[in-house]
Order: C-alpha cells, then sequence, then structure tokens
C-alpha cells in the first residue's frame, strides 16, 4: 500500500531530487523539510486532478465554459479544499505575498491544470478555475491568521525562483519520470 502511494503520487521519484535539492542548492534541513512537503502537496494535487502522463496522452475536449454552472456540486468544495494548501505554503514560504497574488496564483496553477486535462479523460471547467482560486485565497487566509497568532511563524525569505524550480521539478515528476517509473514497476510485478 505504502509503495504504490509512493508510486502514484511521485515521491519515489521526488524524494530522491528534494534530497540532491538539499546539498546542491538548499543546505538547510528546515527549506529542503518545507519544500518537499511543498512538492509533495503538489504531486498529490496533480495525481488528484488526472493530470495527464507521458504514457497516455488523447486528445478529448470536454469543457464548460459557463461560469456557476452545477458549482453547488460536492466536487466544487473539494476544488475548494484542493487549493486550500497552496494559498497556505505560499506566504508562509515566500516573504511579500497579497492577497491578489495568492489569488493570481492560484487561478494561473488552475488555469494549467484545466487545459493540460484537455489531454486526457477529465472535463475542463471555468467552475474549476473559480472553486480552485477561492480555495487559494482561503488558504491565504488561513496562513496570515496563522501567523498573526503566531508571530515566531513569520514568512521565510526565500528565493520565489525556487518556487517555479519546484513547480518544474513537479511537473516533470508527474508527466514524465513518475508514469515511467509506474510502467515499469508494474510491467516488471505483472508483466
Amino acid at each position: 500500500m505504502l509503495i504504490e502511494l509512493l508510486m502514484q503520487t511521485g515521491a519515489a521519484v521526488l524524494l530522491p531530487v528534494m534530497l540532491a535539492g538539499h546539498f546542491l542548492r538548499f543546505h538547510s534541513v528546515k527549506k529542503t523539510l518545507l519544500y518537499t512537503l511543498f512538492a509533495l502537496y503538489l504531486c498529490v494535487m496533480c495525481s488528484l486532478v488526472g493530470l495527464p502522463s507521458i504514457t497516455y496522452i488523447r486528445f478529448d475536449v470536454n469543457v464548460n465554459l459557463i461560469p456557476l454552472r452545477d458549482i453547488w456540486e460536492v466536487h466544487s468544495l473539494l476544488n475548494v479544499l484542493l487549493f486550500v494548501p497552496l494559498g497556505f505554503f505560499l506566504p508562509m514560504l515566500w516573504q511579500r505575498w497579497s492577497l491578489k497574488q495568492a489569488a493570481l496564483e492560484g487561478f494561473f496553477l488552475s488555469l494549467t491544470i484545466e487545459l493540460l486535462q484537455i489531454f486526457t479523460y477529465r472535463a475542463t471547467d471555468v467552475n474549476d478555475l473559480i472553486t480552485n482560486t477561492l480555495g487559494a485565497i482561503l488558504g491565504y487566509g488561513l496562513a496570515l491568521g496563522i501567523r498573526k497568532l503566531s508571530p515566531r511563524l513569520a514568512a521565510q525569505n526565500w528565493k520565489a525562483s525556487e518556487r517555479f524550480a519546484l513547480y518544474a521539478i513537479v511537473l516533470a515528476t508527474m508527466l514524465l519520470a513518475q508514469p515511467l517509473l509506474n510502467n515499469a514497476v508494474y510491467g516488471a510485478i505483472y508483466g
């Protein structure tokens, strides 16, 4: 069960990469642990939203461009909850985040996911953009509230370029490495 979880979320690939990042770039146990936690969250998110993989890409246009149509379904609440950690991590790991920046980050990450879902069996839905952005905003508010209650949890002053590197690592892990590793492992077991 643990091995399957590690495989599906990309952790089997991500953890060694983050360990290498610790020795080559981060040089801080705290930074490495928090970045690894953030990257694992992103991998789980990618796994849950059905991001396409190099082993299974197909062009399947299933798009809803009508805002608020069927937005009151359970999956909309799950979308909000899925993006709360993003909004929480951003101001906790990188200084100088505004509500607008957190909302834009949530929106553009959601937009990227929705556009990539065109190449999967999943639907691309404007409501997901709305609910995911709302989740990022709520997470941002949660982080600010926690920092206000506990000032020693001040935001880290880490480089924004490292955030983009984490996004790139997660995208490469989930699109390329994780599916190929899964196929190799499951092929060896069941093949």
